[in-house]
């Protein structure tokens, strides 16, 4: 809303478009608001934002996002996440979102490690950021790396209900239903829960054999 009202005072702020485009995709992207509702919204504000200033790193970065997460164009997503950490070397979510949102769906283990370690070094205190790393490393077939470095974070902040999230997806993958169950809840308990959420517990509930709960 802000940033709507921020774009309305004065149309030519291209940031007011890219952080209203940013807000939209986390929406989607974190299950809050079905992506068929926000990801069309979110590409029209980016390519208003870099219509405005094509310069502008972090908002190729949104736009790699949206051409991966939700029109799975990969070819496009790719040279765009590109342009963006040419621009914004030091953007940690430029890295982050391209390790996350274009190298790992495409299996590419080793550049997507590279990518969100860049994103740790530039940004070492970012729950979200160093939760990626659990999941790159977790997906990459590091499940043991993934666990120490996910109960690393939740030592320094176990608030942040997205470690908790991807422990409990780790921990269902390795075969411990018991504490993938408990990660859920906690998980669901700090942030009241989303869809993914909900379907992660249930297949941890699977896993345990008790069926009537899943």
């Amino acid at each position: 809303d802000h940033f709507i009202a921020a774009a309305s005072e004065q149309p030519d702020y291209p940031l007011a478009y890219a952080g209203l485009a940013d807000a939209l995709l986390l929406l989607g992207v974190y299950g809050a608001k079905p992506a068929a509702s926000v990801f069309p919204p979110a590409r029209d504000a980016i390519q208003k934002a870099l219509s405005l200033d094509p310069s502008l790193g972090e908002g190729h970065a949104t736009y790699g996002a949206v051409l991966s997460l939700y029109d799975w164009d990969w070819k496009q997503a790719g040279e765009t996440f590109r342009r963006a950490v040419a621009l914004s070397p030091r953007s940690p979510t430029a890295w982050q979102w391209r390790a996350m949102h274009h190298l790992l769906p495409q299996a590419r283990f080793d550049e997507a490690r590279a990518a969100v370690d860049r994103a740790r070094a530039l940004d070492p205190l970012s729950m979200a950021i160093a939760t990626s790393v659990g999941v790159v490393y977790h997906l990459a077939g590091d499940s043991a790396g993934a666990i120490r470095a996910l109960r690393r974070e939740l030592e320094l902040d176990p608030s942040f209900p997205m470690t908790h999230y991807f422990l409990g997806g780790v921990l269902r993958d390795m075969g411990d239903a018991g504490r993938a169950i408990d990660a859920f809840h906690a998980a669901i308990g700090k942030s009241g829960g989303t869809p993914e959420m909900t379907a992660g517990l249930a297949q941890a509930y699977a896993r345990a054999g008790d069926l009537d709960r899943a």
